[in-house]
C-alpha cells in the first residue's frame, strides 16, 4: 500500500511542475512549400474539374501529354485520389488512342515527338500507382518496339 501512495505522490508531484511549451513556428521553407503544392493542388483541380469523359483534356494528344507529367510530384505530395483517378482516365485515352502503335505515336515527324506521348505519361503511374500491373505492361509494350 505504501508503494502504491508514493507512486501517487510521485505523480503528483510530476503534474505539478509539469511545464507547458509553444510548439515553435514551421520554418519559412516549409511553409513555402505548402503554399506551392496548394497552388499545384487548385491547378490541377481546376483542369480535372474541365476534363472531357474520353480523359483528355482538349490541348491534342502531343499537349495533354506534356500537361501532366508534373502531377505526380503533387499526387505524392498529398496523396490525392481523385488526381490519381484523373490520370488514369487520360493516361487510358492516351494509350487507346487510334494514333498509337505499339507504344508509339504514329502521327509524329521525329523520333522524339514519337515516343514523348507515352515515355512522359505511363511511367508516371508507376509512381503514382506502384504495382498497378495495367502500367507496367504498356511500358513493356512500349519497351519491346
Amino acid at each position: 500500500m505504501r508503494r502504491i501512495s508514493v507512486s501517487c505522490g510521485l505523480l503528483v508531484l510530476l503534474g505539478l511542475l509539469s511545464v507547458t511549451v509553444e510548439a515553435a513556428a514551421p520554418p519559412e521553407w516549409a511553409v513555402m512549400e505548402c503554399r506551392g503544392l496548394k497552388a499545384w493542388t487548385d491547378v490541377i483541380y481546376y483542369w480535372i474539374d474541365r476534363q472531357n469523359e474520353d480523359g483528355s483534356f482538349g490541348f491534342g494528344l502531343n499537349d495533354d501529354c506534356e500537361f501532366y507529367e508534373m502531377w505526380p510530384i503533387v499526387v505524392m505530395g498529398a496523396d490525392d485520389q481523385r488526381m490519381v483517378k484523373s490520370l488514369r482516365k487520360a493516361l487510358d485515352w492516351v494509350w487507346y488512342n487510334e494514333s498509337l502503335v505499339d507504344g508509339y505515336h504514329s502521327g509524329a515527324r521525329d523520333v522524339s515527338h514519337a515516343a514523348e506521348v507515352t515515355s512522359n505519361t505511363q511511367p508516371l503511374m508507376t509512381i503514382v500507382d506502384y504495382g498497378n500491373p495495367v502500367f507496367i505492361e504498356r511500358m513493356m509494350v512500349t519497351s519491346k518496339n
